[in-house]
């Protein structure tokens, strides 16, 4: 099994229970797991507690990183489609993100969301010379998508949390774009009594 770097814009955060659940999930099936995140969430999940302590924030690293800096060339096609993200601000997070997965010998980059999390997670895969890939989650690809075509051309696939979300992505791209639902981990719900039955009563309160 593989380390994954997992780079995620906010984590932990507390209504984005979708991130915990795929990193324990993939843990889960023996691969070793490390999250980077670029914002430390305030509120969040008690089932994030372990993943929030091994996670890298840019605090921990330098602000610039030089060890890679011959490598960022092979970024630099990608860095040149972009038109949202400022281009010395992509290359030097792309460094840094690269000084962190390289620490810890990952071997692929999955980004959460597909705005600046994505890029930078392109960015310091090519320097590295590692497999990438993203998530999408529906604003960042519907309601304020962010050089959108250009992610999807320069990673090794793409996942949509819906199938409509598949289906439009896969318009844009020849790149295998997944259809992968978020889940839930079934051992944090009760099981459901049989002899419950729903109730046209309503409760507000104040």
């Amino acid at each position: 099994m593989k380390t994954i770097g997992y780079v995620i814009p906010c984590f932990p955060t507390l209504s984005e229970t979708f991130t915990g659940v795929e990193m324990r999930a993939m843990i889960a099936l023996g691969h070793h797991v490390v999250p980077f995140s670029f914002i430390k969430g305030q509120h969040f999940q008690r089932a994030d507690i372990p993943l929030m302590k091994q996670c890298c924030y840019p605090s921990a690293l330098p602000y610039y990183s030089l060890r890679h800096i011959t490598h960022s060339l092979r970024s630099l096609p990608f860095i040149y489609q972009q038109r949202e993200f400022g281009r010395l601000a992509l290359i030097r997070q792309g460094l840094q993100l690269a000084l962190w997965a390289h620490r810890y010998q990952c071997r692929h980059l999955h980004a959460h969301f597909a705005w600046h999390s994505a890029a930078i997670a392109i960015v310091a895969a090519k320097i590295l010379n590692i497999p990438v890939s993203f998530v999408g989650h529906g604003a960042d690809i519907y309601a304020g998508p962010q050089d959108l075509q250009a992610k999807l051309s320069h990673c090794q696939f793409c996942c949509a949390v819906t199938k409509a979300m598949h289906d439009h992505l896969q318009s844009l791209t020849k790149t295998t774009v997944y259809y992968l639902p978020c889940g839930i981990e079934e051992q944090n719900y009760p099981t459901l009594n049989n002899d419950w039955s729903p109730s046209k009563r309503f409760f507000i309160y104040w």
